[in-house]
């Protein structure tokens, strides 16, 4: 069963997008405390370490995606489906030379052993 709190997509969306807020400080906080780590009680991070929330702040009017280019990627395996194809041609037309040699193998040994009765 399926429950719609919201009717508009635009909100939805908007409501996606602030659950993976809290996912981009998890990697911050665990560099903060892998800096941290063996320091006094009171230490304080260094000063530039305020240049790590750059990543996280929220863009006023839109949004931002960070992806990897995997065009190549996308390339390599229009490449890799391609030669697939070909192998699998390739591999019909040897399975079909291989059935006719056979035949013609068998052919002659019949003739063969005609001729010596």
């Amino acid at each position: 069963m399926k429950y719609y709190f919201v009717s508009d997509p635009g909100v939805s969306r908007q409501l996606w997008y602030w659950y993976y807020l809290p996912m981009l400080f998890i990697p911050l906080i665990a560099a903060f405390v892998s800096m941290s780590l063996g320091k006094p009680e009171n230490y304080r991070l260094p000063k530039w370490t305020i240049l790590l929330y750059i990543p996280t702040i929220p863009i006023e009017g839109g949004h931002i995606l960070w992806l990897e280019d995997i065009s190549e990627i996308a390339a390599l395996l229009n490449e890799l489906e391609e030669n697939k194809a070909t192998i699998a041609e390739s591999n019909l037309l040897k399975q079909e030379n291989y059935r006719t040699k056979l035949k013609i193998n068998t052919f002659r040994e019949k003739n063969r052993l005609y001729d010596l009765l």
